[in-house]
């Protein structure tokens, strides 16, 4: 059972292609250098207020359903940074943004854990 359970996060974490999966330098770097670049932070309300988030993030829950909804009012034209604590919600929510269509979405591998490993900034919301 335990093996299953490793096959099937190793193919939830793979399904999104590495080449949307950026490590937070570069993360970083592309949403400074993308115009209306809309970063999303896909983790719980407690999350976001624990350790803070990435500046300019929208908070949407991926846990809660919240963000399956919120994505029908997102323009399908921009770049979508999405990340949550370790990078599996952020796989997920991309797996999801790319099936309904979005073309332009990268995730923070390594979620937040490894942005502040970096010593890269958190706000406060």
């Amino acid at each position: 059972m335990k093996r299953l359970i490793g096959l099937f996060l190793v193919v939830v974490v793979c399904s999104c292609s590495d080449s949307n999966s950026l490590k937070p330098q570069e993360f970083q770097h592309r949403i400074a250098s993308t115009p209306d670049a809309v970063v999303i932070d896909v983790r719980t309300p407690k999350e976001t207020y624990t350790t803070g988030i990435i500046e300019g993030a929208l908070v949407s829950d991926y846990k809660s359903g919240e963000f399956a909804t919120s994505i029908a009012e997102f323009d399908k034209s921009k770049t979508y940074f999405v990340y949550c604590a370790s990078g599996m919600r952020s796989s997920e929510a991309a797996n999801l943004l790319t099936k309904e269509g979005f073309e332009k979405v990268f995730i923070l591998d390594g979620g937040t854990k490894a942005w502040e490993k970096e010593e890269l900034p958190l706000v406060q919301r």
